[in-house]
């Protein structure tokens, strides 16, 4: 199957028009008007990359249900995609309205809102235009899960998905807004010897896994960037420094 963008005039419509139309598509459960718009030959362009489509599983109770396999099933048929692909939100838009309208519309549908926030939680996990683009692909129903695949993702060890296991044991979405904030984990090796650090840590009883775990975190890796070129530094430098400094981080918080 090929990877779908929607166009450029599309995005726009949908950007400019979404709280008086699109939002209550999304509200009342309305495939059919999805799927009839996203029909329209304009609106969607199929481009040359290919994928091997899977279809996500549908989370019955809550949102966190098979959230562990949906992230590799989503990131490993999405692994051809370059992290600058993956940051285009005309591509996020178009899977999730039409290969991934269920799951997108299931998430929809059994989210826990808070009162009064029913629409502007469906803007958040359908648009980019709440949150700016970097804090709007870590909460996007979709595009969270293949950036959570894609930052987690270490080739090194058997099961290159074991951190994204660990990550998803507990409801993860507000650690991972707190961990992707930050551009410390732009480098592959920086963010892998975090993560080996952090989740011994949580393994061993001595930090309990939320979000100032892994916001302290790069705030350690911050400051040693202020004396240190982080570049330079091994995944087993890396480890060392937040193995060491994040219990007593933590405590003094």
């Amino acid at each position: 199957m090929n990877i779908p963008v929607v166009s450029n005039e599309f995005m726009d419509d949908f950007n400019t028009n979404f709280d008086e139309e699109f939002v209550a598509y999304y509200k009342l459960q309305n495939v059919g008007k999805i799927q009839s718009v996203m029909n329209e030959p304009s609106n969607v362009v199929r481009t040359g990359k290919e994928y091997d489509y899977q279809p996500l599983h549908l989370p019955e109770n809550n949102e966190y249900e098979y959230s562990y396999d949906n992230i590799v099933v989503l990131h490993s048929q999405l692994k051809n995609l370059t992290p600058v692909e993956a940051t285009d939100p005309r591509l996020w838009i178009a899977l999730e309205n039409t290969d991934f309208l269920d799951y997108h519309m299931r998430i929809l549908k059994i989210m826990d809102y808070k009162e009064g926030k029913q629409e502007s939680s469906i803007k958040s996990r359908s648009t980019f235009i709440v949150n700016g683009q970097k804090r709007s692909l870590a909460i996007n129903n979709l595009a969270s899960l293949w950036w959570i695949g894609h930052v987690f993702y270490d080739e090194t060890h058997e099961n290159p998905y074991h951190f994204v296991k660990l990550f998803t044991e507990t409801d993860f979405r507000g650690n991972f807004l707190a961990l992707s904030s930050s551009n410390v984990i732009d480098s592959e090796h920086i963010r892998l010897g975090i993560f080996d650090a952090v989740f011994e840590l949580i393994q061993n009883g001595a930090i309990k896994q939320n979000r100032k775990a892994f916001s302290e975190a790069n705030k350690i890796m911050n400051f040693v960037g202020g004396v240190r070129l982080l570049d330079l530094l091994s995944r087993e430098e890396v480890y060392e420094y937040i193995l060491n400094r994040l219990p007593i981080q933590l405590g003094a918080n």
